[in-house]
């Protein structure tokens, strides 16, 4: 990398964060480098290009854990999902079999934590570039991977009624987190906050099976 090129993403990194997409002037970014608008163009072919280039590698690294955390403890996440939909379960088996939702919505956290510029750039600030609807797509991605376990787990396909109500709870989980990584510095100062996002996860999902269970009478008990 030139030092050119170095600090031009330098100062768009900070106008990106500091204003988000729509808010960083490509030419105020030019004159904060000291370079030409010209010069910018020679290395990127506009706006979103740069943008890209200043937020790829260190957002796919949180992505790729982001995506990596479920798929790497599937099985124990099947184990929850029954724990989570049974309705006789005692509070102290729940807890520990549910374990792994919370131990690992935790590290998702921390790794959004430990990149918390980039993330609430791309998550809350990206409107009219390429990464706009990024939330729209980690909400299917999750709802893709969930709802075959549900449906293993309640013994019946999921309506198209239930597969919203997946992804509402869903949502709300991503942007819970959102607001958290909005509201502190540190995963140290959000523990609190932390704590109570992940009895929300918890307590969300087990209502949710809980009233398919209602819905769907006949099916088995986990």
């Amino acid at each position: 990398m030139t030092n050119t090129l170095g600090k031009i993403l330098m100062k768009a990194r900070e106008a990106f964060v500091a204003r988000g997409y729509s808010g960083a002037s490509f030419r105020e970014i030019a004159r904060e480098a000291g370079v030409t608008t010209g010069a910018i163009y020679g290395y990127v072919s506009g706006k979103d290009a740069l943008f890209r280039l200043v937020v790829d590698e260190e957002w796919q690294r949180v992505h790729t854990y982001y995506r990596h955390v479920v798929a790497d403890n599937a099985e124990r996440h099947e184990a929850a999902m029954r724990a989570l939909a049974d309705p006789e379960i005692d509070v102290d088996t729940l807890t520990a079999q549910t374990a792994i939702l919370v131990e690992d919505n935790e590290r998702i956290l921390k790794v959004l934590m430990e990149h918390r510029d980039i993330a609430l750039l791309v998550l809350t600030n990206s409107r009219g570039s390429s990464l706009e609807n990024v939330v729209d797509i980690l909400v299917d991605d999750d709802v893709y991977s969930i709802v075959p376990f549900i449906e293993r787990t309640v013994g019946h396909p999921l309506s198209e009624d239930e597969k919203n109500g997946v992804r509402v709870l869903t949502r709300a989980t991503v942007n819970l987190m959102i607001t958290v990584l909005e509201s502190y510095t540190t995963f140290e100062e959000a523990r609190v906050s932390v704590a109570m996002t992940n009895a929300y996860f918890v307590g969300a999902h087990r209502g949710l099976f809980l009233q398919m269970a209602r819905e769907h009478p006949d099916s088995p008990t986990p």
